[in-house]
């Protein structure tokens, strides 16, 4: 196990000097496959992007809040994108010119309202995603991600006065743009290109019926207190004398 965490973190230094750039102050990794939030991946399969699979994704019926901001290009996250854009077949195109002051830009989603994503953990049809994770101390959970669509899109994105990430399809979602509180447009992830995320890992603990649920998700791989990224070291020891 010791040998395994540190591998991961030798790993995570080697890989993240030449796959990350900075996004909202935070190490974004960078991608060119299609992941999604609410998507989950096992660590070193997130970090050797080749054997990543978007096997296993948290579903809801409900829409989840999210929080957008606007990026301007550097050279590094326009890299990314155009490495990203060629593998994922998109009609999407984006000129940066690094001697013109005006950049164009991307955007970052990210999950807003934890509370939400931690009821639909609990979510009947999550049941086997919830086994699967209590086996799997690396799985981390995808958080926030950036992307690039068309101007027309990108401006609505922008301008919309509340965002959210909604079921559509099977296993899959789409951004709903509310203004005014009436819903302005539905935007497909098949119409973005998505280049870069971020991830969050996950956290259980006991309740008083003693089952064990994800109480938390929290950037980095440590949890709060009382709380485990083991699940199996969530589980308390029944004292029998008291009963």
């Amino acid at each position: 196990m010791y040998k395994k965490l540190f591998f991961i973190g030798l790993l995570t230094i080697v890989l993240q000097s030449c796959k990350t750039f900075i996004v909202d102050s935070k190490n974004s990794t960078v991608t060119q496959r299609a992941v999604s939030l609410l998507h989950i991946g096992d660590e070193e399969d997130l970090l050797l992007e080749s054997n990543y699979k978007n096997s296993a994704i948290v579903t809801t019926t409900q829409p989840i809040k999210v929080i957008v901001a606007s990026n301007s290009f550097t050279k590094q996250s326009y890299k990314a994108f155009l490495k990203a854009n060629a593998l994922q077949n998109k009609a999407i195109t984006v000129k940066y010119v690094d001697s013109l002051e005006n950049k164009p830009v991307y955007v970052s989603v990210t999950l807003a309202n934890k509370v939400a994503v931690l009821d639909a953990f609990k979510e009947k049809q999550n049941s086997s995603l919830r086994e699967y994770l209590s086996l799997q101390d690396d799985a981390r959970l995808i958080t926030s991600i950036s992307l690039v669509t068309n101007k027309a899109r990108l401006t609505k994105i922008n301008t919309a006065e509340e965002v959210f990430i909604t079921p559509f399809g099977l296993k899959s979602y789409a951004l709903e743009l509310y203004s005014g509180g009436r819903l302005e447009e539905r935007i497909l992830f098949t119409e973005t290109v998505v280049f870069a995320y971020n991830t969050s890992g996950i956290c259980w603990k006991e309740n008083k019926k003693h089952q064990l649920e994800i109480v938390d998700f929290v950037e980095g791989y440590g949890c709060p207190s009382k709380t485990f990224k083991n699940a199996n070291r969530a589980k308390k020891k029944i004292n029998y004398f008291k009963f």
